[in-house]
This record gives C-alpha cells, sequence and structure tokens, in this order.
C-alpha cells in the first residue's frame, strides 16, 4: 500500500490510533504503531501522529500523564495533529515545549526494528539487483568477495550497529 501511495506527488500517512486500535486490537497498538512508524521512516513517507494526543489539555486545561507521555512520541512524526478545544492554546505550547524537550534526546538514543520474518528470506538476488548494467560496482553498497556479499558502510548503516560489523567494510 505505501509503495503504491508513493507513486503520486504527495504521500504521507496519518497513524490515526483510535482507528488503528480497533483495527489490531489495544493490544498490539504501540507495537503496530511503531512499525509504521519505521517503515515510513525507509520510504521517505512523512507521518502524522493523531487522535486524542493531549486531549484533556485542549478540552479541560489539564493534561493527565499518560498524554504527557503519548505527546513525546509525537516527535518521531513530522506532524502532530490536535483535536479543537476551549484550551486549545495552552495544548499547542505544552506540545511544542515537550517536542522540543524530546529532540534533544533523539540523537542520542534510537530505538531498533525487531527482526521481520521476510529478512530471513532475503536472498544474493536481491543484492546483485541493485547495481545496473554500466554502473561503476564500486560506488554500490553492495559489492561481492570472494563470492561473499560484502556491505560497505554507509551514513545510514552507522545508524544500525545490530549489524554485523563481520561483513561491513569502511566506504
Amino acid at each position: 500500500m505505501l509503495l503504491e501511495a508513493m507513486r503520486t506527488p504527495a504521500c504521507g500517512v496519518m497513524i490515526a490510533r483510535g482507528d488503528l486500535a480497533v483495527e489490531c486490537g489495544y493490544q498490539r497498538l504501540a507495537e503496530v504503531q511503531e512499525e509504521i512508524l519505521w517503515v515510513c521512516e525507509a520510504a521517505h513517507a512523512p507521518v502524522i501522529w493523531a487522535t486524542q494526543v493531549l486531549e484533556n489539555l485542549a478540552r479541560d486545561g489539564i493534561p493527565s500523564r499518560a498524554e504527557i507521555s503519548d505527546a513525546a512520541l509525537g516527535n518521531r512524526a513530522e506532524c502532530v495533529m490536535l483535536n479543537k478545544g476551549t484550551h486549545i492554546l495552552a495544548a499547542v505550547e505544552t506540545l511544542d515545549d515537550i517536542l522540543r524537550r524530546m529532540q534533544n534526546h533523539q540523537d542520542k538514543k534510537s530505538s531498533m526494528m525487531r527482526k521481520l520474518k521476510m529478512a530471513n528470506t532475503f536472498s544474493f538476488s536481491c543484492l546483485t539487483a541493485q547495481c545496473n548494467p554500466g554502473d561503476d560496482p564500486s560506488t554500490h553498497p553492495v559489492q561481492l568477495q570472494d563470492s561473499q556479499a560484502v556491505l560497505k558502510k554507509t551514513p545510514a548503516f552507522q545508524k544500525h550497529p545490530a549489524l554485523n560489523n563481520s561483513v561491513i567494510q569502511e566506504s
């Protein structure tokens, strides 16, 4: 679905968490939200974090502790959507403060997505398909050495220390 949407000039994903909870169940909501964020980040698709963000604060003027923690998770999205309310200005100011503070933590701490089941079926043909005829193979992150695929370190790889360093060389 995301690949199809990316073919349009303007593509983004809204994580409507109320609808998502109905579809996947409350038990899996946090896990599915995280997976959507990771997939969208990999696809360079912007994300809108929505549904009941600081709702009590916007409506009643007092947020719950859970709302503050929940709003902080919106830092990984490109946009956070608030609902209208009589205290919406306070909600916007609070959200701005929370997101600015959380931005300082994002660089020093990054979550790792769990291994996907399809990763076990990744074949060498997928690696070799990345080079086009006539390309200089030394410029590609995937190279063949002694019949073994070798991944060259790129800036994207450096964010993922869990990759097998024995098959990654410096570029």
